[in-house]
């Protein structure tokens, strides 16, 4: 096999771990992203060390991988700024929930009784 058809090869495993990367970041599937993430490091590694000439001639290959690894980054940052924001919704809820209770029907507050309260996981 040349070294021309090899690197190309490797381009386009390259090409389809982060088009696999991006449909499991749309579905939200972090698990399994975090199961790809050796293949992908490990694609990444094996591109850095392709020669200039090969670079040269395979410079559309690598700016279409560059600019979908770039997007990739993009919707993990959002997935993990959307996880954030939810987190500080729940929190904020929480806080709020300690000021609902239960009021008598002169409108006085009754005291709380420690009824259910949501369990917390890490």
């Amino acid at each position: 096999m040349s070294d021309g058809h090899r690197w190309r090869r490797r381009l386009a495993e390259a090409a389809a771990l982060l088009e696999t990367e991006r449909r499991l970041l749309v579905r939200g599937a972090i698990a399994e992203i975090n199961r790809l993430g050796p293949r992908r490091d490990a694609a990444a590694a094996a591109l850095t060390e392709m020669p200039d000439a090969a670079a040269e001639d395979e410079r559309e290959a690598l700016a279409s991988i560059r600019a979908a690894a770039l997007r990739n980054a993009r919707l993990l940052r959002a997935y993990r700024d959307g996880a954030a924001n939810a987190l500080n919704r729940l929190r904020a809820l929480d806080a709020k929930a300690a000021d609902i209770g239960a009021y008598r029907q002169d409108g006085s507050k009754m005291p709380a009784t420690g009824g259910p309260t949501r369990e917390r996981r890490a």
